[in-house]
C-alpha cells in the first residue's frame, strides 16, 4: 500500500465495536495515508451500541439502517450499498476502503472493489485466516494485535496463583434450570452488551423459522441463527451445549424435552399455549 491514499473507513457498528479498536485502528490508517471518509452503519434506532463509541467526534457520519426484515441483516446490506456509492462518487476519488468487520458475507463486496482497481483493507478480530478473505483482500489487519501491546503497558505484570482444578459432576447441569440460572455447564457468564444482543438473534430466529414454515426442532433454530449471524457460537457465548445456551433465556424461548433428538422450541409468550403430554390410561 502506498503512501498518501485516500481511505474511506466503513463500521459495522453492530457487530460490537469498541472505542480502543477504533482509536488504534485510526492511528494506524493515519500513517499511510489521509482518511477522508467515515461511516458507521448500524440500527440505530433501536440498538444501543451508539452510546459505546463517541462516534460524532472522531468524525463518523452516522448512517442508519431501519426496517429490518426477519432473518436478514439490513445493515449489511446497507454497508455494501454505501461502499458502491462512494466508489462512483467523483467528488471523494476514494483509493482504498478499509471495513471494520469480521463478517465473512462481505467476501463478494471485496471482489468486486478490487476488480474496479481498488485497495482493500478488512480490519476485525474473528476469521482472519480465512483463505477467501486473505485472496480477496490487499491487507489484514488484526485489531487484537493493535490493542493487546498499548494495554500491556498501562497494566503492570502481578504474579498470580493457578487456579484449582474442580471436577464439575455431569448431574449438576440442571441445579438451577428452572429459575433461567446458568448451571455448571456454562463454561463463563454473557456480559449484560452480549446477553441483550444474542435475546435479539434468538427473536430474529424465531422469527425466521415460522415465516420458512420449519418444525420448531433445535437443529432449525441453529441453522437459523447461523444464517442470521454466521458468527454466532456458543462456546463463545460461554456454554458447552447449544441446548444449555437456549435454557438460559427462558423469557424468550422455551425447550420442551430433554436432549437435542426430540426437543422442541416455543417462543416464549407461547408458553401457555405449548401441547400437553397425554396421560398414559390405567390398566385395568
Amino acid at each position: 500500500m502506498t503512501v498518501n491514499q485516500n481511505i474511506a473507513l466503513l463500521v459495522d457498528a453492530e457487530n460490537g465495536v469498541s472505542a480502543p479498536q477504533l482509536d488504534a485502528l485510526l492511528t494506524e490508517l493515519n500513517q499511510t495515508g489521509s482518511v477522508i471518509e467515515k461511516r458507521a452503519i448500524g440500527n440505530w434506532s433501536n440498538n444501543n451500541f451508539n452510546k459505546k463509541v463517541q462516534w460524532d467526534n472522531l468524525g463518523f457520519k452516522i448512517v442508519n439502517q431501519t426496517g429490518q426484515i426477519p432473518g436478514h441483516n439490513g445493515s449489511d446490506f446497507r454497508l455494501v450499498i454505501e461502499a458502491i456509492e462512494m466508489v462512483h462518487d467523483p467528488d471523494l476519488n476514494i483509493d482504498t476502503f478499509v471495513v471494520m468487520s469480521s463478517d465473512q458475507g462481505f467476501i463478494p463486496l471485496y471482489s468486486r472493489l478490487r476488480q474496479l482497481g481498488k485497495i482493500v483493507i478488512v480490519a476485525g478480530n474473528r476469521h482472519l485466516k480465512n483463505s477467501k478473505i486473505k485472496a480477496t483482500t490487499d491487507r489484514i489487519i488484526n485489531l487484537n494485535t493493535l490493542v493487546q501491546p498499548q494495554q500491556q503497558t498501562k497494566k503492570p505484570k502481578t504474579a498470580t496463583k493457578p487456579a484449582k482444578k474442580t471436577r464439575t459432576r455431569s448431574r449438576s447441569r440442571w441445579t438451577n434450570r428452572k429459575h433461567g440460572k446458568p448451571s455448571k455447564s456454562v463454561l463463563r457468564p454473557m456480559s449484560s452488551g452480549q446477553r441483550q444482543r444474542t435475546r435479539r438473534l434468538i427473536q430474529r430466529a424465531l422469527a425466521h423459522v415460522q415465516n420458512s414454515n420449519r418444525n420448531r426442532s433445535l437443529d432449525s433454530l441453529y441453522r437459523a441463527m447461523k444464517h442470521c449471524d454466521t458468527e454466532f457460537s456458543v462456546r463463545r457465548l460461554g456454554y458447552a451445549r447449544f441446548f444449555d445456551f437456549l435454557r438460559s433465556f427462558p423469557e424468550i424461548v422455551t425447550v420442551v424435552g430433554t436432549d437435542k433428538t426430540d426437543s422442541t422450541v416455543y417462543p416464549g409468550r407461547d408458553t401457555a399455549r405449548l401441547p400437553r403430554k397425554s396421560s398414559k390410561r390405567r390398566k385395568k
